[in-house]
Order: structure tokens, then C-alpha cells, then sequence
């Protein structure tokens, strides 16, 4: 299945971060593309609270019913200062 099926441009995601033990690994980040020739098969462009663009594997979409919570909101608005 092709990345560009699955997400749309900006969309907010969640993305595995390499943290130890017992650190949250799971991040928000917005998709900006399939990141061809970089990692594994389906990777992609990751924007980072940070700025940064990250390529990454494990990335899943933030449901509807998170978006809807006030602490993903927050984190969220961060992206549009």
C-alpha cells in the first residue's frame, strides 16, 4: 500500500522515537512524504515539534478521538506559532 493512500500532507502522526526505557517513544509529528530511498521500504518525512524533518517507520495516524482531546490540541498548536 502506498504511504500517499494512508496520509495526507501535514497530517498529524505519531512517531516512534529511540528513547530508553521508560521514556515515552511515542511523538507528535506532522507526515510531509514518503521518504523514497531512505531506510527501510515505507518510510517517511516526519516534521518534529523541533523543526526537524526526520525520516522514520513506525508512524500511525492520530485518531479522530485523540485529536479531540485537549492535551493533543495543545501539542498541536505548538506547530502553529
Amino acid at each position: 500500500m502506498s504511504g500517499y493512500a494512508v496520509f495526507h500532507w501535514y497530517q498529524p502522526v505519531w512517531y516512534m522515537y529511540n528513547a530508553s526505557f521508560p521514556d515515552d517513544r511515542k511523538l507528535i509529528g506532522h507526515w510531509l512524504g514518503v521518504s523514497h530511498q531512505v531506510g527501510q521500504a515505507m518510510c517517511f518525512w516526519i516534521l518534529s515539534d523541533t523543526g526537524k524533518v526526520l525520516s522514520r517507520s513506525s508512524v500511525q495516524a492520530i485518531s479522530d478521538e485523540e485529536l479531540k482531546t485537549d492535551s493533543i490540541l495543545e501539542q498541536l498548536k505548538l506547530y502553529d506559532i
